[in-house]
């Protein structure tokens, strides 16, 4: 539901979804940040997510950090291109589009 909102509500708990050990809950809690926000600063988790080994931990948070324009995360978007995943790979590709020229200049 807050997905369809398309809008920012401050949920201070979803920065401790971010981290949950459970991958599912990983996923969503990343899929729907760029849309609730949090007060922590996304970029500290970011890269740890994007190389979980999980698919779809790794592709949400992708995802996130292409929506959040997250240029502190091309590096490690720009590394997930040569992996093996497809979903994993798109993700990074779209969001390092999304980021401008610093997601271009790889």
């Amino acid at each position: 539901m807050i997905g369809a909102w398309r809008r920012e509500l401050a949920l201070p708990s979803v920065s401790t979804l971010l981290r949950n050990p459970d991958p599912e809950i990983r996923a969503k809690a990343w899929r729907v940040l760029p849309v609730v926000g949090t007060a922590a600063d996304p970029a500290e988790n970011i890269s740890e997510a994007i190389l979980d080994s999980i698919d779809s931990v790794s592709s949400a948070a992708a995802a996130a950090a292409g929506r959040m324009k997250l240029d502190s995360a091309v590096s490690v978007l720009t590394y997930r291109l040569h992996g093996e995943s497809e979903t994993v790979v798109l993700a990074a590709a779209r969001s390092l589009s999304q980021l401008g020229n610093s997601g271009l200049r790889i």
